[in-house]
């Protein structure tokens, strides 16, 4: 129950959508996990073996040397760290238990290892995304047919990047961002399209961090994503529309790009034929934010062109 309350609380604290009156409500979640977890491995330690206590000992430390290798919020660490092994050791020596029971008769309960052996797996796909995962980047290619695509389109190269998240990337994290952004250039597009997310939660991430993407998506065409709106920021409706049209000014005038919200861009090849590229406001259902308009996105289109749309969907 506080794994679970705690993760949503802290979700919403940290998109700074929970009022100032409930952060006594995280504070004391992450306490009182933190007491639990503290609590549990105290009473193991104190009326286990010598055996267990050597074990607890030694988990102990990796632990603390993983905190200070890593740079993770204590709350996530605790999870994949403690959490996910537990409840799959758990699982197992249950799952052991009834067997042992009343399937095969014998004397161990086989599911105590195969717990341990399944939790250190679990373990290390946790360090593993945490430490190289985060930075491994992956280029899927996929071919597009369409009988109504005019000719002079065909082997047009479209790169779709979507949910930058560019504050993620402050710090030591640029040169992932840097990686990214390299891995893009190299696919040589005719057309990049950016499906929305481009902050976590205010514009200066953007401003910030618009060096490293400013060359590499040169005449980006875009749409607003939910993290791309005023729903996460607190404050009265004025600052709310500033920081909105902030952001639109960071993505139109300081990275150059095409910002279409529930509007269309003709894009016209040197043999006089074209395609439509439609880009619609944030379509979501609660509580993300609904503001697309497919009707005024395709105002202007006559119904024999070749139409693509782009949008971000949350549902």
């Amino acid at each position: 129950v506080y794994v679970v309350l705690g993760n949503l609380l802290l979700f919403c604290y940290n998109t700074e959508a929970l009022p100032d009156l409930l952060d006594w409500a995280v504070f004391l979640t992450k306490t009182i996990f933190l007491g639990l977890m503290i609590g549990i491995f105290g009473w193991i330690y104190s009326n286990g073996s010598s055996r267990i206590r050597r074990y607890i000992r030694r988990a102990l430390f990796v632990a603390l040397l993983a905190v200070g290798l890593v740079f993770f919020s204590t709350y996530l660490f605790l999870l994949g760290m403690f959490v996910g092994p537990k409840a799959i050791f758990a699982l197992t020596s249950f799952l052991g238990s009834i067997v042992r029971k009343y399937i095969i008769r014998t004397n161990r309960n086989w599911g105590h290892y195969i717990g341990v052996l399944l939790g250190c797996f679990a373990f290390g796909v946790f360090v593993y995304g945490l430490t190289y995962g985060i930075s491994d980047i992956r280029i899927r290619h996929v071919d597009l047919y369409f009988k109504d695509l005019p000719k002079s389109f065909e082997g047009y190269r479209v790169v779709h990047v979507s949910d930058l998240h560019l504050g993620t990337f402050d710090g030591w994290r640029s040169k992932i961002l840097k990686a990214e952004m390299d891995s893009i250039e190299k696919q040589k597009p005719d057309l990049i399209c950016f499906t929305g997310d481009l902050q976590n939660i205010r514009p200066e991430e953007v401003e910030r961090m618009s060096s490293f993407i400013r060359q590499p998506m040169k005449g980006t065409v875009s749409v607003l994503g939910n993290h791309d709106y005023t729903e996460y920021i607190k404050g009265d409706k004025r600052e709310k529309a500033a920081q909105e049209e902030r952001l639109v000014n960071a993505e139109r005038k300081v990275l150059g790009w095409t910002l279409l919200r529930n509007q269309n861009l003709c894009i016209t090849s040197p043999k006089k034929e074209s395609i439509y590229i439609c880009g619609t406001e944030n379509d979501g259902k609660p509580p993300f934010p609904h503001h697309s308009d497919y009707k005024q996105a395709t105002h202007g289109i006559e119904p024999v062109s070749y139409t693509h749309t782009r949008a971000q969907e949350h549902v």
